[in-house]
C-alpha cells in the first residue's frame, strides 16, 4: 500500500539546523517560522519519526536551557524601576522551564519522611487441614 500525502522532507543537514537553533535558544515556533524550516507539526512529528533526532532534539533543547540558567544573573541585573516585573517574569518563566525539563537539577527538591509503626502478621500458607496453630504443631523436648 502506498503512502499518502507528501513525501518527508526529513534529511540530516535540515535535523542537524533545527538542532542548532534550538540550542541556540530559538523556540520550536520561532524555528519554524525561519525560512527553509519544516513547520512546528512537522518538526514535532519527525521528532516520534526519527529517533535519532528527537534524541539530538531533547540533547539541544537541554542545552539551551543550560544557557538559559546561566544568563540569570545578567537578565536580572538588567532590571530597573520601569522593567522589573518583565524582568521578574522572564526569569520566573526560565526557571519554571529549567524546573519541568532538567527537574533533577533545577526541581524542588522533595523529601519524604516517614514514621511510623509497622505491624507483620505472618500466616502459615500451605497449612495442613486440620493442622493447629504454628506453636502447636512444634515438636517440644
Amino acid at each position: 500500500m502506498a503512502k499518502v500525502g507528501r513525501p518527508s522532507t526529513y534529511n540530516e543537514t535540515l535535523a542537524n539546523k533545527i538542532c542548532e537553533y534550538r540550542a541556540s535558544g530559538l523556540s520550536i515556533r520561532k524555528i519554524a517560522e525561519k525560512p527553509g524550516m519544516p513547520g512546528t507539526y512537522t518538526i514535532m512529528r519527525w521528532r516520534g519519526a526519527y529517533p535519532e533526532f528527537a534524541q539530538r532534539y531533547e540533547s539541544a533543547w537541554k542545552q539551551a536551557i543550560e544557557s538559559d540558567m546561566d544568563s540569570l544573573v545578567d537578565l536580572a541585573d538588567e532590571a530597573n524601576s520601569k522593567n522589573h516585573n518583565a524582568v521578574r517574569l522572564r526569569v520566573d518563566t526560565r526557571k519554571w522551564v529549567a524546573s519541568k525539563i532538567l527537574h533533577n537539577l533545577y526541581g524542588d527538591r522533595i523529601e519524604h519522611d516517614v514514621s511510623g509503626r509497622v505491624t507483620l502478621v505472618m500466616e502459615q500458607l500451605a497449612k495442613p487441614k486440620g493442622a493447629g496453630t504454628i506453636d502447636s504443631d512444634r515438636d517440644e523436648d
